[in-house]
């Protein structure tokens, strides 16, 4: 055989077998290179199985707990990767083997790359998980970047909702700072320290903020540094005319919105020169 036509074919048979499904019945689970993965329903043992399979793990399998067999059915919803890794029962919505909470399985769909809503609420995608975003009307939801949305009378950073002092004037900034005509917030948080008519964001930098008195990073005031000569050199790093600041936060392990409250954050002094001449901390 012709060289050519032999990888022809060999690039053809897999290709067919990465995208080959089979099984897509009932109860039976999509077939991912020869292996049954996604959803295996059993009604006569009243159980829901969620199966996976990588080249580090192998085949894995998880039970859908709390999951009514009899009417598990899966979905045609899509993560932003492109897979489809959601199901239904009568009652409950779940992405993979975990329900999500507060969505209702007759009006689930997809919202966007990342967003999905139902007739009540809007829901977010963010570090593999699904979360409602608390508070949301979807009739009205606007995404404004990866991070930021609104609807009609709050504004939401990733799945946490805030009212900010004036919603007609709120806008966006550098990095994930906002401001509107009178205050100035990092994330969800207003930032009362931070005088408005007078605040910048640094680039590069964009961690760094600045006023006519103050220098703040993510929003915390960093107290002693001078806002005059600050210059922000990398996300967790700048330094005024006298003092190098090297910016640590406890728990990045825990990142996410529902841990950002509890980071602890720490800041690493040193003289500008030692800075210079040293390596980073």
């Amino acid at each position: 055989m012709n060289v050519r036509v032999w990888l022809l074919c060999r690039l053809i048979s897999c290709a067919v077998a990465v995208v080959a499904v089979s099984g897509c019945g009932k109860g039976r689970p999509r077939t991912l290179l020869g292996r049954d993965v996604g959803y295996k329903i059993d009604t006569s043992r009243s159980t829901v199985t969620w199966v996976t399979w990588d080249a580090g793990n192998g085949r894995r399998e998880w039970p859908v707990a709390g999951a009514d067999a009899k009417s598990f059915q899966p979905m045609t919803l899509r993560l932003p990767n492109g897979r489809q890794d959601f199901g239904r029962d009568k009652t409950h919505v779940y992405y993979g083997a975990k329900r999500i909470d507060g969505a209702d399985p007759n009006s689930f769909r997809n919202f966007g790359d990342r967003n999905y809503r139902d007739d009540e609420s809007v829901f977010l995608w963010v570090n593999y998980e699904i979360t409602q975003i608390p508070e949301s009307d979807p009739e009205t939801f606007e995404v404004l970047n990866v991070v930021w949305s609104k609807d009609a009378k709050r504004v939401f950073f990733e799945n946490r909702g805030f009212t900010p002092r004036d919603m007609a004037s709120f806008e966006l900034l550098e990095g994930l700072w906002a401001r509107d005509r009178i205050a100035i917030y990092y994330g969800n948080r207003e930032i009362p320290q931070a005088h408005r008519d007078t605040f910048e964001v640094l680039v590069p930098g964009r961690s760094f903020g600045i006023d006519q008195d103050h220098v703040f990073w993510q929003g915390r005031l960093v107290d002693g540094a001078d806002p005059k000569t600050f210059v922000g050199t990398s996300l967790n790093e700048g330094h005024d005319h006298k003092t190098n600041f090297y910016f640590i936060l406890k728990d990045e392990r825990n990142y996410g919105p529902e841990f950002r409250d509890k980071e602890q954050l720490e800041i690493i002094r040193r003289p500008v020169e030692e800075a210079r001449a040293g390596e980073k901390p």
